[in-house]
This record gives C-alpha cells, structure tokens and sequence, in this order.
C-alpha cells in the first residue's frame, strides 16, 4: 500500500518517542541510580573515552562492561532529566493537520506519560486520546487505540470501529485481556497476516512486522489452541525460518504446553500444526540457528526430518 512520505517533523518525533522509551531502562527503582554513582579513576576514563566515541570493544573486559554499564545508566538520568520539559511540545501534536505527525505524537505521548511516571499527566493524555479516538482515517484511530491500549485504557467502542484495522488494535489492549470480542478479533487479525502488516504498516506502536504483536497477543488469550489452530495455520503459511522466534515461537508455546514427550499422544490440533510446520519449505534452514530455541523449548528439535518422524511416530490422541 502506498504511504505518503514521511515529514521531518514525524521522525524527530519519533526519535523523542524512542528517548522516553530509553528513559525507563531499569530493572529496579534504584539500580540506574546506583550504577551511575562516581567509579575509580580506571573506569571513569573509559566511560570518558565512550562519551567521545573513541574506544575500541574488539576485546571486552571487565573495565569495559562495568564502563558501559556505567554510561547507559547516566544516558538514562540525563534522558529522564529532559522529559518534563519536552512532553508538552509533544501533546500540541495531537491535533497537527499532517496525519503522519498526528500518529507519531499519539504514539509518543504514550511513552512520555509512561516514562514520567506522573498520574496527573498520565490522565491528560489519555483522556485526550478516548476524546480524539473516532476522529480522522482509520490509521489515526488505530493509533489511538493502541496507545489507549498502552496506557492502560479500555477502547471498547472501538471495537465496534468499520474498518478491520482499528478493530484489531483497538482488541490489543491489555485491559481488554479478558473481553471475549477482543479476543475474537485478534484471531480474526492473525487469520489475515497480509492484510494486517499492510494496514498497519509504519504505525509508529509496531517496531517490527505488526502481524508478530498480533499474533503474541492471539496465542496468549486464546482459550484452547484448537480456537487458535485455524488462524495459526495461516501465520504458518506465510512464516520463514527468520520469522520463527517472532510468529511460529509464541504458537508452539501454545501448542505444546508440556514439552513434547514420546511416551504421549500428539493430539489431533498439535498433529495438523506439526504437519504445517513440515510442509512449508520456507521454515527450515539447516546453518540458521535462531529457531532452535523456540523447537528445544516444546521438545522438538528444529529438523525438518526429525519433526516428520514425530508425527508418523507419535501415537494419536484426542
């Protein structure tokens, strides 16, 4: 589908949008505070070193990655630092004549009420957002709806929206985890790969192919696998081997609850997926190793040979 080019004003809001993200790098509330606190002579003039760009990293130490711990965490502060003042350039793009920069704004002023970690603001935004959802093409509600989704809002009538693709995003929400309807469009979503990555191409909320959000978020709310079987074997058809951590990891996961086990019957869904899996050239690759995590996982190995021989082995369950 043919996209509008992008203005300037789209990408520095989008790298604004990243900065916010960054700021919320931590595992805990004291660890970045803790790792940017002053270190020995040694290692503040590596992190010196790193500032300029003027180091090499051919052979890593531990002076090095004590160092590089040390500069994420004071880039994270000194990003934090920054935020207050810059949010509220960013809410005055909610309402830009350019659709483009409305979508990106929406997006980050999603981030920047994350990151801030302020209620009141918090509040602001996404009571902007529920005013401005049914305004303006369907791409603009479906970023808004993805950004409700994010911080915590509940887009139901949006779920009732007459195109596919504010549907679909508005069903993402996590508070909507439970909501039957949701969870019916998001396998309706993932039974269409194609067309979803089409639509929603270059929403800034998707930093990867958007058919891979969907389909996480399908194999988590699915009430059995045999509701997700029909719309897996459609991700299955269009999967490669250099999808596999992203679309076929989350279904197997699905598909096999408890690592595969000889001694057990594959039941019949778990056999027409396998079977899926072994038919589609595109999935196997004998020198790419990323995927083999994901088979180890459910105990299967990634082989394509080795998959075949399950299912002609295996007996047959229910």
């Amino acid at each position: 589908m043919d996209r509008p080019p992008r203005l300037l004003r789209e990408s520095l809001i989008d790298f604004l949008a990243a900065v916010a993200e960054a700021a919320t790098n931590e595992s805990s509330g004291s660890a970045v505070q803790q790792l940017a606190l002053p270190r020995s002579e040694d290692i503040e003039k590596t992190v010196e070193k790193m500032w300029r760009g003027d180091y090499g990293y051919d052979k890593p130490d531990d002076t090095f990655a004590e160092a590089a711990d040390v500069l994420v965490a004071r880039a994270v502060l000194k990003s934090r630092s920054v935020l207050p003042e810059i949010a509220p350039r960013v809410l005055v793009h909610l309402t830009s004549t350019e659709p483009g920069v409305r979508k990106s704004a929406t997006n980050a002023a999603a981030k920047f009420a994350l990151a801030l970690g302020d209620d009141e603001f918090k509040t602001k935004v996404l009571g902007a957002l529920e005013a401005m959802a049914f305004e303006g093409e369907a791409r603009d509600r479906a970023s808004m709806a993805l950004s409700i989704g994010q911080l915590g809002g509940k887009p139901n009538r949006l779920l009732d929206d007459p195109e596919f693709l504010v549907r679909s995003c508005a069903a993402l929400a996590p508070a909507l985890e439970h909501d039957p309807k949701a969870t019916r469009l998001l396998l309706e979503a993932v039974a269409h790969p194609t067309e979803i990555d089409d639509l929603a191409e270059g929403l800034p909320q998707f930093e990867m192919r958007p058919r891979f959000t969907f389909v996480r978020a399908a194999s988590e709310r699915a009430n059995l696998f045999e509701d997700l079987l029909p719309s897996a074997l459609e991700i299955v058809s269009v999967a490669s081997a250099y999808t596999i951590e992203h679309e076929i990891a989350p279904l197997l996961n699905r598909a096999f609850p408890e690592p595969y086990n000889s001694t057990h019957p594959l039941s019949e869904p778990q056999r027409v997926f396998l079977d899926a899996l072994v038919s589609n050239d595109r999935l196997w690759d004998k020198v790419y190793g990323n995927p083999r995590p994901a088979f180890k996982k459910v105990g299967l190995v990634y082989d394509r040979h080795e998959c075949e021989q399950v299912l002609k082995t295996a007996p047959r369950g229910l």
